[in-house]
């Protein structure tokens, strides 16, 4: 179906870093007493066990009541022959045309291993959209799945709406969007924000998407990867294990129990991977063809991070606290490159 021998044969000769990919960046970014929900599925009918729908639903996790949609955006992605072709950036959701102009275009010029051109992903502003259906809503989505025209692949679908609140503590909130895989580049991103005041104890909720995961089966179908956060194993917390962090969980809206659907979401509160002072945070997936040791090649193209910035009684002792950081940020890095 997909790699099998063919990786075993190749995967000992790929170095990382050997095509184009556009790489992630900020795609919005809003200050205040905020958060973000998302919701997502995957779209793909080849290779998944469950052949996604056309039309399908997605569900907009809730908000707290009286929350005011602030930005809202949806991504969807391929693996496709064709750049930017104009039936796969198209879509409807609840029934109103998505693209092909209103869409932005984020690619690697290698896709996850089926054997097409590029991988791709589009990325469209529906917050009118979003206005209108609310959070806790279900939105209807139409010709996001494998493109019969093209042949493209689909991968996953995903919506984030950001929303203000007066209940909210104040946070330093960011999307982020774009392209990155282990075929074409280092799967990982850096995002950026205020300096994180821990003092809150409000979490820090972070969110990103993977393309193309699937459950490792051993020799039979050796799929590996590992994921981390701050240079710290955080496999198990994306919802996958250790040298299985990406497996494919995300259909019909939730973590379902049958693997491969070849979409996942990382939904999750990273403050336990973070330092008071923090100003940044580092994510990275380890996959194909990144080592000689990992056998499944996943994408990122969407993500989040909302952080709760300090009260001005902090700022000093923010100062103070990330003293020391980048050392031993340096001294994690450097262990994890020596156990590779």
């Amino acid at each position: 179906m997909k790699r099998g021998l063919f990786v075993m044969a190749l995967v000992g000769g790929f170095t990382s870093c050997w095509g184009f990919e556009s790489g992630m960046s900020e795609l919005y970014r809003y200050k205040g007493k905020a958060d973000f929900r998302v919701g997502g599925v995957s779209a793909r009918q080849f290779g998944s066990p469950t052949p996604q729908d056309d039309i399908f639903n997605v569900y907009l996790q809730d908000a707290p009541v009286g929350a005011t949609v602030v930005k809202a955006y949806a991504t969807w992605s391929y693996m496709t022959n064709f750049l930017g072709d104009a039936g796969e950036r198209t879509i409807k959701i609840n029934g109103n045309t998505i693209g092909p102009a209103g869409t932005s275009l984020s690619y690697g010029d290698i896709d996850l291993n089926w054997q097409t051109a590029y991988a791709v992903t589009y990325t469209a502003d529906i917050t009118a959209i979003v206005q209108a259906g609310g959070f806790g809503a279900l939105y209807e989505i139409e010709s996001a799945v494998d493109d019969p025209v093209s042949g493209g692949l689909a991968e996953g679908f995903s919506i984030i709406g950001v929303y203000s609140h007066p209940d909210e503590p104040d946070r330093d909130v960011s999307l982020y969007k774009g392209y990155t895989g282990t075929r074409t580049g280092d799967a990982s991103g850096t995002m950026t924000f205020d300096p994180y005041d821990n003092s809150t104890r409000q979490g820090v909720h972070f969110f990103l998407n993977a393309l193309d995961g699937q459950k490792d089966d051993g020799p039979n179908a050796p799929m590996t990867d590992e994921f981390y956060i701050n240079y710290q194993n955080a496999s198990v917390e994306v919802g996958g294990e250790v040298g299985n962090a990406w497996q494919g969980k995300k259909r019909y809206n939730f973590i379902a129990g049958d693997p491969n659907h070849l979409y996942d979401h990382a939904d999750i509160d990273v403050a336990a991977f973070m330092s008071f002072g923090d100003t940044s945070l580092f994510w990275d997936t380890d996959g194909f063809n990144d080592f000689g040791n990992y056998t499944d090649a996943i994408g990122h193209s969407f993500g989040a991070i909302a952080v709760p910035v300090p009260e001005p009684g902090t700022l000093i002792g923010v100062g103070l606290g990330a003293l020391g950081i980048f050392a031993r940020r340096r001294r994690v890095a450097a262990q994890k490159e020596k156990g590779r």
